[in-house]
């Protein structure tokens, strides 16, 4: 490499390094100035202690809200700041000198491990061993980080045929991985503890509903997207809603989604032992650490639901990078916008982040197309980009609509459509306090900051022009920050940990970086022995947590103890011990309205159809839905099936219309148990009073 190239590189490796410094402490310093500024216009809602209450209210806002601005405004001007100080650093680093270059080069290194400490330094105990619960012995930590070290050099070095022997090794050893997660996820029993149902029925109730002829409400108020109506095709095809063949359909989603993050990690990353590391480093964090640290069955239930097809869209657009005939690029743009549709339309919220990131990712693609051509990008060209997400929002209303009058009859109220949106978002459903200093989720931010700078050197500094990843690392951190957006306020561990994994995959990315400078021979020793020192560092944590899926899955593995879980709770799960009741109870021809915590389950294993036309317990949320509830029961005359969590509820919530409603009706209890009562008209006063104490 010639003086003059070196000295080129040299002033770019600092700028951006620079820049990228200033930018985050410039914009920490941002928000705080708008907590100020608020707290001086707004003196009531902002305690004059504002660094230890940096959480409260700007203005009239919730916690969670000022929170959310505050980090969309921060991702908003982080990029405009990174490029004004890339213009001013630009002008301002005339020569560079050696001592200030070594220096960066030394902060490169340490500050991230400092940054690291700091913010993890609050972590608590437990969510430390939740994390760590994987390996016991540090020996074999030990002997799996050398042995994988020197599997990473050697396959940089290897000819073909070793590579190939690797290549085989790694495939047999996922394909043990993939059974052993399908085993996981199959779950056709389950813990009905409160805790388990709260997730199980907002699943499976509404794909229950759909199945019976139902809509999830008249108007539509759904809990977390249209997914039902897919599930419902499957149900219909097979003839069986049954729990089993839900929990099968979700083990089977949940596969497809964890291959999906295996071809992005594994076309992105050369060095295939790299890549494979990773890979099983996502497994853990993913699924086993959750399974290790909560010892039940009901995190299993759901965890398709808000990444399936974002990991879709990860490895489509990895694939998408890989081809070079434009007339398939044409036809994968397509495919894109028709994924994009079909994520909207099962879940909302991580739809509109498929769709923006594919759009945004496809802009960015002709604009490198047009650099690498050397031609002036032309605006006129990016008008199919604006046209294309509006036909697919479109196009997702118009069959929402159509389908929910189809079978209700009634068009969908659009407000309505966005009415637990606005719960989780506006109300701060399950949402805890998210500080900006000092808290783990920083370094999450961090790396989607850092992915995002990335296509923007590629496009303003003239001497990144040879880097050709940045496209994956633009849709990475747009999908990242996308589902960060969701869960950021949620912000425990283990919440925090599983909506991390696309950081995770652009770490690979950038260790790919890393690899490949570490070996170029036209590099200078020291940026060899930088980027070897960053492969190191961040290799550490990420070689723990791949042991530990090794020893998850072969050494001790998890599944004989949840099969042994599956047994126990099918044999004593409450959802089983309240069925056999209600069976031994009333007869088959017996219309029975089921209010309970389990009760789209319960009609499902009677194969009887539900009757109440609004959402189980799980979604009242409000007066409005406590009152359907009570307007159905007035024309009622079916036997009525409650338990004591509902009855609880109802005589905390609305005791006065509880107490009218059982009077009225002369409701007398004909049976119970521990958790069930079973109910009759009859008039009966002193029946009367024994349910009211119930």
């Amino acid at each position: 490499m010639d003086c003059n190239t070196f000295e080129k590189e040299k002033k770019s490796y600092l700028k951006r390094f620079l820049a990228f410094i200033f930018s985050v402490n410039f914009t920490i310093i941002f928000a705080f100035l708008i907590k100020y500024i608020a707290g001086i216009f707004f003196h009531d809602c902002v305690p004059a202690n504002i660094t230890e209450h940096f959480n409260l209210y700007v203005m009239d806002f919730r916690p969670e809200n000022a929170e959310k601005m505050q980090f969309f405004g921060c991702l908003i001007f982080f990029p405009l700041i990174y490029m004004l100080f890339m213009k001013i650093l630009d002008k301002a680093l005339v020569n560079v000198n050696n001592k200030l270059f070594n220096l960066i080069a030394f902060l490169e290194i340490t500050f991230p491990l400092l940054l690291t400490v700091f913010l993890c330094v609050n972590i608590d105990n437990d969510a430390l061993n939740i994390l760590y619960l994987g390996i016991k012995s540090p020996f074999l930590y030990l002997a799996w980080a050398i042995i994988s070290l020197l599997l990473i050099y050697l396959y940089e070095k290897a000819n073909k045929k070793l590579k190939y022997t690797i290549n085989t090794g790694i495939g047999l050893i996922s394909a043990a991985v993939f059974y052993t997660i399908a085993k996981l996820y199959y779950t056709p029993t389950y813990d009905f503890s409160e805790a388990s149902i709260m997730h199980f029925a907002s699943y499976f109730s509404p794909v229950y509903k759909v199945y019976s002829g139902q809509t999830i409400g008249v108007d539509f108020t759904n809990l977390y997207g249209y997914y039902p109506y897919f599930y419902n095709i499957v149900f219909k095809i097979f003839n069986n809603a049954s729990v089993p063949f839900f929990s099968l359909i979700n083990s089977l989603l949940v596969c497809l989604s964890t291959f999906f993050v295996f071809i992005t990690i594994f076309l992105n990353v050369k060095n295939k032992v790299l890549a494979f590391n990773f890979f099983l480093t996502y497994v853990y964090l993913y699924n086993f650490a959750n399974i290790f640290s909560t010892h039940t069955l009901y995190f299993l239930q759901f965890m398709p639901h808000r990444i399936f097809f974002i990991t879709f869209i990860m490895a489509f657009a990895s694939l998408y990078t890989k081809i070079k005939q434009v007339n398939v690029q044409n036809i994968m743009n397509v495919i894109g916008y028709l994924i994009s549709l079909l994520s909207i339309l099962w879940n909302i919220e991580s739809g509109l982040i498929v769709l923006f990131a594919w759009t945004l990712f496809l802009i960015y693609r002709q604009i490198e197309e047009d650099i690498q051509k050397g031609t002036k990008t032309q605006v006129n060209k990016f008008s199919i980009y604006v046209v294309a997400p509006i036909i697919v929002i479109l196009s997702f209303l118009a069959i929402i609509k159509l389908i929910t009058f189809a079978k209700s009859g009634v068009w969908t109220n659009t407000n309505s459509n966005f009415y637990y949106q606005t719960l989780f978002y506006k109300a701060g459903y399950y949402m805890l306090p998210m500080p900006l200093f000092k808290h783990p989720w920083l370094l999450v931010i961090l790396a989607y900051l850092i992915a995002l700078i990335r296509p923007i050197n590629y496009l303003f500094d003239n001497q990144n022009k040879k880097e050709q990843d940045t496209a994956m690392f633009l849709l990475l951190s747009l999908c990242g920050l996308g589902i960060f957006v969701y869960y950021q306020g949620r912000s425990y561990i283990l919440n925090l940990v599983g909506v991390s994994f696309p950081a995770l995959i652009i770490t690979a990315l950038l260790c790919n970086t890393f690899i490949k400078n570490a070996f170029n021979n036209n590099i200078e020793k020291i940026h060899s022995s930088i980027n070897i020192a960053k492969i190191t560092l961040l290799l550490l944590p990420v070689l723990y947590f791949s042991i530990s899926t090794v020893n998850s899955v072969f050494i001790k593995s998890p599944v004989p103890y949840f099969d042994l879980l599956k047994q126990n709770v099918s044999q004593n799960g409450s959802c089983i011990n309240n069925y056999l009741f209600i069976k031994e109870n009333t007869s088959d021809n017996e219309k029975i309205d089921i209010l309970t915590i389990d009760a789209d389950t319960l009609y499902s294993m009677l194969k009887r159809s539900d009757n109440l036309k609004f959402n189980t317990y799980i979604d009242w949320c409000d007066k409005a839905q406590y009152q359907k509830v009570f307007d159905y029961l007035q024309k009622s005359n079916n036997t009525l099936v409650i338990d004591r969590y509902v009855a609880d509820n109802f005589k905390k919530y609305e005791r006065t219309k509880f107490e009218k409603l059982f009077k009225e009706k002369g409701y007398v209890i004909t049976a119970q148990n521990k958790d069930l009562y079973i109910i009759k008209q009859k008039m009966n006063k002193k029946s009367f009073t024994s349910l009211y104490k119930m």
